[in-house]
């Protein structure tokens, strides 16, 4: 079978990308060669990213300076959000606005995939809290039972270190525009808990 080496390394590394399958790494490549101009300026935009994005030193979300725009914002409201990841604050900065300050964590306990406190950006939420003044502690975490885990951990941290502060959680429940017919037991339950007044 005729192959081009470079070709198939190409193809081998899209498929790493997420929701990328051979046939659709196979499209990308034949598309980028085609489209010389389209390719380079790809691969200059990633090698820029690449060598200049990294972590913000006090939130860990993504920044190109060592504290985020975001950290030195000093008009924001004294609420600090925790997420899970880097693209979860770029989500909740487009839906919310330039209006609360961001903790990401890097994951979410799971003993067995060796996240502890440790090997997470947990333990230093109650000094950030102290340090700038928050108000409310807002966790935005994955409505798994590690997520939840994780939630409750971080509330008696908060508490072990007898910081005045509010501490809530993001809904959860059912998504706009579907059917109860099919949500599971666990969201229908999280859903009529957290009702709101209409």
């Amino acid at each position: 079978m005729y192959r081009v080496s470079y070709l198939e390394r190409l193809k081998k590394a899209l498929v790493k990308l997420p929701s990328i399958g051979e046939k659709s790494a196979e499209r990308i490549t034949y598309f980028l060669l085609s489209n010389k101009e389209i390719a380079s300026e790809i691969s200059n935009a990633l090698t820029e990213t690449i060598e200049n994005v990294r972590f913000c030193k006090k939130c860990h979300g993504f920044s190109e300076q060592d504290i985020c725009e975001i950290c030195q914002d000093t008009t924001r409201e004294k609420v600090l959000c925790v997420v899970e990841k880097p693209e979860d604050v770029m989500l909740l900065e487009e839906v919310l606005g330039k209006k609360w300050y961001y903790h990401v964590i890097g994951g979410v306990l799971s003993p067995m995939n060796n996240k502890t406190p440790e090997t997470l950006y947990i333990n230093d939420i109650p000094s950030r809290v102290k340090n700038d003044g928050i108000k409310e502690v807002v966790l935005a975490l994955p409505p798994t039972v590690e997520g939840d885990t994780t939630g409750y951990y971080i509330r008696n941290l908060l508490k072990e270190h007898k910081l005045n502060v509010k501490i809530t959680r993001i809904s959860h429940g059912i998504p706009r525009g579907s059917d109860l017919s099919f949500q599971d037991g666990q969201t229908l339950k999280e859903a009529l808990e957290e009702r709101k007044e209409f």
